[in-house]
């Protein structure tokens, strides 16, 4: 059994490396718990104080507007 201490930061994320891959963990209550793809955009976007709505969008709003 590994136990990893981790202090206490202001970061959401942390990552784990090895043998070349990169995994993502959270802490949820006493413990740490490894991020699926969707929660890890969510926590980045967190940790950057924005949300999915303040993103900018490549798209033109003329084309997806309802009229």
């Amino acid at each position: 059994m590994i136990y990893i201490f981790v202090p206490f930061v202001y970061l959401i994320v942390y990552y784990y490396y090895q043998d070349g891959t990169r995994t993502a963990y959270t802490r949820v209550g006493n413990e740490s718990v490894e991020c699926n793809s969707q929660q890890l955009l969510s926590l980045v976007l967190k940790d950057m104080h924005m949300t999915w709505d303040s993103l900018p969008t490549q798209v033109d709003a003329s084309k997806h507007s309802c009229k």
